[in-house]
């Protein structure tokens, strides 16, 4: 999935896929702590051609947020972490975001 729409349900979350919620605006994903040698990147975006960063991960760290984003870090295992971000605050009236990665 290239970007997602806010506000939409993309079905329940399992690992590799991000599950929107469209009633709380809120991004879930899951991720490997164990991988630090990723970059992880929240945008959001009202058109698709121009994108604003709310959120920043590096080296498996917690997230930089822009204000009004909240995070919350779910350990399910040793190798895994759910990722929860809220972007009620930020993002009030964006119609998109996207989770970008990449290596350091």
């Amino acid at each position: 999935m290239d970007y997602g729409i806010l506000g939409y349900n993309l079905g329940g979350l399992s690992r590799g896929q991000i599950l929107i919620l469209p009633s709380t605006r809120e991004l879930n994903f899951y991720r490997n702590p164990a991988q630090a040698d990723i970059v992880i990147r929240i945008q959001v975006s009202d058109r698709l051609e121009t994108w604003e960063t709310v959120a920043v991960s590096q080296s498996s760290g917690n997230f930089y947020t822009k204000t009004g984003v909240s995070v919350t870090h779910t350990t399910v295992d040793s190798q895994t972490q759910k990722i929860s971000l809220n972007l009620t605050g930020s993002a009030g009236t964006n119609k998109f975001a996207r989770v970008l990665v990449s290596r350091q």
